[in-house]
């Protein structure tokens, strides 16, 4: 310690000068206390008002009062009665100015910058030390204030320090040269927090300079000449030669701002430019680079041809390629692989936050996540978040998918994908565990497993995230356990599947089927023959369309095949026998069996497909699938079906095997049986008994086992969201049963649903809906208007993708309607500001809204990781393939330039330095 005796009288402030410190907490203290005070004395009607302004009954002491609350901080603010405090307190604007008090928050480096000051200490060079967020400008204006040389006089003990009997004199801040002339230092400040010198020249532009004068400070007064030996420092020399360079610029600093100004306006009008053609690319999911990238050759990229393409209308870009030629690395360049790099992740990073405000105002959100491999044969796992989504620019909420995620997955284990998961919730800023209302996966074990799966390790964490098992892929098994469901069945799709191989595989009997067609009808779009996969969504239904459709061509090809081919026995064999089988009533009955029960389900298909379907949606819909399948279970549709067939044999040129009348056999009647079995002998009552009615029971009873929920008692909670149950519920209250919402509301009890307060609430709205859905002018019951999906077999061919047109034999872009909706209720309950006056309502609705129903997203997502990820772009980053992905997945949402630019500036000095 310093060893000083009370005896020298010194004060605490003498103290911590003399060994270098400064008060740290009394600062923060007066801030606290002078905020306090002020707004105490702005409120004369409340009571620390009469606290502070009350007086204490009885004579005051002898003696010299001790310094009071009141008369600390008038010393603070630097007045001397109280009147004078009260009217700085009432003008809030000059508080902190007058009073000298540096507040809690206020920013150090506005204050050293503020002209404003005119206490000693806000000229301190102490106050510089370790303050490396000034800017050169900004050194040089300090600078240009002159150095602070406070006299003797100006100091608090009007005396300057001393050390060991040497004392530092206002003598020394000037330099006696040879010639007996004395001129200022100017590179020497007193700090009077301190008693130390600091060279000023050397803290802000010197190299390789002394500790002692640019941050511990001199004060070494035994050495006093150490002054003049530091002037002479190689490094202070260069250091005062910078600065004088810099103070004889300062008459040009206007035009050379200026002049800045305009080239960063230029620079981010380039960049806006190339931020157009980095969406344009990202959206139409094409490359960027070439294999070769220099000015010399020919072809230089997609993203290079069209910033030159765009510069012949761009006369600013056209000046900046033209310099980047001529100049080359002497000029910044915005074109190279690293800003591709740096603007596709500029603009995933806006396209993700604004997906993250989405959500932050929504709060509640479903996941749905799935894995494939990537054409290097890596698992891209696709993380999908569902949300609903109001804001200013959409005032209408609407129900979001939206791709938020693309991470390479080296295991798929349950566990594993938990971790990624977590990782993803983490960065993205996701608090799962409060509000992830609903997780949608495929049926695969390490998906839906009870213990093990990702679901059953979200749920223990989070148990209201329920799961649902998709719906799209559950009605995709259902056509597959259809197709197999007789013999009949399983050898038409095997036929057609046969047929498909043999003709796809020769190019010439793929030219006599195209040919044949052009033929037959020349304004048609010539059609390819789709294979039966048991993975694509309505396979089985496309190929035997097309097939149904191109009857009389296959035919013909098929015996244009057996004429020119006649010398390959293998060949002539089976097209023989594909002709045989397509020419029997067996297969006319068994394709219109299936094309009816197609079109039953595909419309169901597409609607499990649609990003906006709720569960409510969904369930309505299967039940009018079973309605319809159970209505086609009856002689009257039979004997229609026959009727066609009849008619389609009947006007066709060829001539076609009928129902094979097959020999009865008796069966030995055995002892204990009372009857004996019936033989059926009839062809068209066999096909009927064993195809027809086996098909349709095979179709029911699928729909029925896949379709069984475990979460019954929540659908069935969600069911009373509909548009009938209010109407029911309007006219009949007392119909409402007693356990409705009972289900819902232990799930999502965290969320303060209570039980009582939805039932109360739910009946006063159903009297309400009817009248704001009329006002409103709401299409009532409709979630889907005019809704087409686009078909996923479109990518394999143009001229395969004509299913789309109506046909004999069904339309495949039928419009899809679905008659029930939660959306829609809560579109009328929020646009109607009804959501304050029935809460918990509103949030029951919108907790619907938001579960899942499918993970058809992330079925789209890898349908465009097919595209962007092809066999020539196999080497991509991760990084870059995440961004790109997110770019053409979530193309519709409107960014703003000017914030990827900004984004874009700062992720390099050199980009800061040019564009901001």
């Amino acid at each position: 310690m310093e060893r000083i005796s009370w005896i020298e009288r010194k004060t605490n402030e003498e103290v911590l000068r003399t060994v270098g410190e400064k008060r740290t907490h009394i600062d923060a203290i007066r801030g606290r206390r002078w905020k306090m005070v002020g707004h105490a004395l702005r409120h004369p009607e409340e009571l620390h008002n009469i606290i502070l302004e009350g007086m204490i009954e009885g004579k005051k002491t002898a003696g010299r009062l001790r310094n009071s609350y009141i008369g600390q901080i008038k010393i603070d603010a630097k007045v001397k009665t109280f009147k004078e405090l009260k009217e700085k307190a009432r003008n809030r604007c000059d508080d902190d100015q007058s009073s000298g008090i540096d507040l809690a928050g206020t920013n150090v480096k506005e204050n050293i910058l503020d002209d404003s000051g005119t206490g000693i200490s806000s000229l301190d060079p102490k106050q510089y030390v370790g303050l490396n967020s000034l800017t050169p400008e900004e050194k040089i204006l300090i600078l240009s204030r002159g150095p602070f040389q406070p006299q003797k006089h100006e100091l608090v003990n009007l005396s300057y320090p001393q050390e060991h009997g040497h004392r530092f004199t206002a003598e020394h801040y000037y330099r006696v040269l040879p010639d007996g002339d004395r001129i200022q230092r100017k590179w020497l400040s007193f700090s009077v927090s301190n008693g130390r010198l600091y060279c000023l020249y050397c803290m802000f532009f010197g190299k390789n300079v002394q500790k002692s004068w640019t941050i511990d400070g001199f004060h070494a007064w035994q050495r006093i000449k150490d002054i003049g030996s530091h002037e002479k420092t190689e490094g202070h020399i260069n250091a005062s030669i910078v600065v004088k360079l810099k103070l004889l610029a300062i008459p040009v600093l206007p035009q050379i701002y200026e002049h800045k100004r305009k080239q960063i306006a230029e620079n981010r009008e380039i960049v806006n430019t190339l931020i157009e053609i980095t969406l344009f690319l990202g959206k139409h999911s094409l490359p960027f680079r070439g294999h070769r990238e220099n000015w010399e050759d020919r072809l230089r990229g997609n993203f290079k041809d069209l910033t030159v393409l765009i510069s012949k209308f761009s006369s600013s870009l056209a000046i900046y390629v033209d310099r980047l030629k001529s100049r080359g690395r002497s000029e910044i360049n915005f074109l190279s692989w690293q800003r591709q790099n740096q603007l596709i992740h500029s603009i995933a990073t806006c396209l993700k936050t604004t997906i993250q405000n989405e959500i932050k105002k929504s709060k509640y959100f479903s996941v749905s996540i799935d894995t494939t491999f990537d054409a290097s044969r890596r698992e891209q796992l696709a993380f999908i978040i569902r949300y609903v989504c109001y804001n200013d620019h959409v005032p209408v909420p609407v129900i979001r998918e939206r791709l938020l995620s693309l991470k390479e997955s080296s295991s798929t284990s349950g566990k594993h994908l938990f971790l990624i998961f977590q990782d993803i919730c983490s960065e993205n800023a996701l608090d799962w565990k409060l509000f992830l209302v609903g997780q949608s996966y495929d049926g695969a074990s390490n998906m839906k497993g009870e213990y093990e799966g990702l679901q059953a390790l979200i749920k223990q964490e989070n148990p209201s995230a329920i799961y649902t098992w998709c719906y799209a892929h559950r009605l995709n098994l259902v056509v597959v356990q259809v197709c197999k469901s007789s013999v009949d069945a399983v050898d038409t799709f095997g036929i057609l599947e046969d047929l498909y191989s043999f003709i796809s595989s020769s190019k010439k009997r793929v030219a006599f089927f195209k040919n044949h067609q052009k033929k037959r009808n020349p304004q048609e779009r010539v059609r390819r023959l789709k294979r039966v996969e048991t993975t694509r969504w309505s396979s089985f239904s496309n190929a035997l369309k097309t097939v149904l459709i191109t009857f009389d061509d296959i035919i013909q090809t098929l015996e244009n095949i057996k004429k020119t081919e006649k010398s390959d026995f293998k060949v002539r064999c089976r097209a023989n026998g594909l002709v045989d089988f397509l020419l029997t009533e067996r297969f006319i009955l068994t394709a219109l069996i299936f094309t009816k029960i197609f079109n039953i389900l595909d419309p169901i298909t597409k609607t499990f497909q649609s990003p906006d379907i709720d569960l409510l949606g969904a369930v309505t819909s299967l039940q009018v699938v079973k309605k319809d399948l159970k209505n086609l279970r009856c002689d009257d549709e039979f004997n229609e079906l026959f009727n066609e067939a009849t008619n389609i044999i009947t006007k066709s040129q060829y001539e076609f095997k009928m129902l094979a009348t097959s020999r009865s056999k008796k069966k030995k009647k055995m002892p204990g049986e009372n009857a004996s079995d019936e033989t059926i002998d009839d062809p068209v009552k066999r096909f009927k008994i064993k195809t027809y009615l086996c098909t349709l029971d095979e179709a029911s009873t699928a729909i029925k086992n896949r379709f069984n929920s475990t979460s019954q008692g929540l659908l069935k909670d969600i069911s009373y969201f509909s548009i009938n149950r209010l109407q029911k519920i309007k006219n009949d209250p007392s119909s409402l049963p007693k356990d409705v919402f009972k289900v819902f509301c232990s799930i999502y009890n965290k969320h303060n649903i209570q039980f009582e307060v939805l039932r109360n609430e739910y009946t006063q709205f159903s009297k309400l809906f009817f009248q704001f859905d009329v006002a409103m002018n709401s299409n009532s019951g409709f979630l889907h208007k005019n809704i087409e999906i686009e078909n996923d077999d479109s990518a394999q061919d143009n001229e395969s993708s004509n299913d789309e047109e109506e046909s004999q034999f069904g339309d495949k872009n039928k419009v899809v309607n679905n008659l029930a909706s939660i959306l829609n209720i809560f579109q009328v309950c929020h646009t109607s500001g009804l959501g304050s006056i029935f809460p918990t309502l509103y949030l029951a609705l919108k907790i619907a809204c938001t579960l899942p129903v499918s993970s058809t997203s992330p079925e789209r997502t890898f349908s465009k990781l097919k595209i962007l990820k092809n066999r020539l772009r196999t080497t991509i980053s991760q990084d870059r393939l995440e961004d790109l992905m997110i770019m053409t997945c979530e193309s519709d949402i409107e960014i703003i330039n000017e914030d990827v630019t900004n984004i874009f500036a700062n992720l390099s000095s050199t980009l800061s330095k040019n564009l901001i």
